[in-house]
């Protein structure tokens, strides 16, 4: 109950405007049985970031049991990309954990560490899934893991600025199309010779010699 009130309270003020006592009321709670629970704020706030981060971390991990790997592959990172069907409050929170990392060390190490681990989550799928030839063998995992990332925030982003347009999107379609590049040539690291040439500076003009002083 305090963890649910707890992220709509950060969802509709964020951290720094929200209390301790705004959250015990919407659960129903009294502010000392609130201090029951949690020492502070910023613990229920802590413990929000770990309910996030572990169930990301546990979507990831459903890949590594399921078959076909086409249709896990899939499922996985739509699960992962996800929040349609999960509570509405979740991505603006997601942008306060963000903006508080900067602020609170504890914060921050727990997002480096989840996002540490769902980069090698991701690259071991990808792995995975380009030894099953379903991506270009030559895809660097790392890479890939880390496009999927930057669209994981990208979207949640979208969905704080404009909630309706982005429940328009077919996350599906996205989808296909981060997979058919994966799976394209194009998603190759370019050979040295097919990249091309860094322009070199011009050379300084030497510099005139200065006459001798009368």
């Amino acid at each position: 109950m305090l963890v649910d009130a707890a992220l709509r309270v950060f969802a509709e003020h964020g951290y720094e405007e929200a209390t301790v006592e705004e959250i015990a009321v919407a659960a129903g709670y009294s502010k000392g049985a609130y201090y029951f629970h949690f020492a502070s704020k910023e613990d229920i706030f802590l413990e929000l970031l770990e309910q996030w981060t572990s169930e990301q971390t546990e979507r990831l991990k459903a890949f590594d049991e399921a078959t076909p790997a086409a249709a896990a592959l899939l499922e996985t990172l739509e699960a992962f990309l996800s929040y349609g069907e999960r509570e509405i409050d979740w991505p603006r929170l997601l942008v306060e954990f963000w903006a508080q990392a900067r602020r609170h060390e504890a914060i921050r190490r727990g997002l480096g560490q989840a996002y540490a681990a769902w980069r090698r989550l991701l690259a071991q799928a990808f792995r995975r899934a380009a030894h099953s030839g379903l991506l270009s063998p030559q895809l660097d995992p790392d890479d890939a893991a880390r496009l999927v990332l930057a669209t994981h925030d990208g979207l949640v982003v979208e969905v704080c600025i404009d909630s309706e347009a982005a429940r328009k999107v077919s996350l599906r379609r996205v989808l296909g199309a981060l997979l058919a590049y994966l799976a394209s040539p194009a998603a190759k690291e370019p050979p040295e010779a097919a990249r091309p040439p860094v322009p070199k500076r011009p050379a300084a003009r030497p510099r005139r010699p200065q006459p001798p002083a009368a």
